[in-house]
């Protein structure tokens, strides 16, 4: 019994990072986002990337930063995210450049 427990652990840590390479965002999912309050959306970015930072399976940090990245796209594709101040994001900067 105890080898199958192990053998089942490993197969289980091994598949995620490839779930964490190939993730499918919902098309319903995709629609909340691109709709959803940009300060609901924050808050969700803001805990993604503390499990970046502050999780300790790499491969928990992996499958976070992908859908952190996910989400990001998604939200910094609406014409409104551009004033938006997300100051819940400490990690993430904006830049502009020097001739603006």
């Amino acid at each position: 019994m105890p080898r199958f427990l192990v053998l089942f652990v490993a197969c289980l840590v091994c598949s995620l990072p490839a779930a964490a390479q190939n993730i499918e965002i919902d098309a319903d999912v995709l629609a909340r986002y691109r709709t959803a309050p940009l300060a609901d959306l924050e808050t969700e970015l803001a805990a993604l990337g503390q499990t970046v930072l502050r999780h300790e399976l790499f491969q928990y940090k992996d499958y976070a930063n992908a859908q952190f990245l996910t989400l990001l796209q998604a939200v910094l594709s609406r014409p409104e995210s551009y004033d938006y101040p997300f100051r819940k994001l400490e990690t993430v900067s904006r830049i502009f450049p020097q001739d603006n």
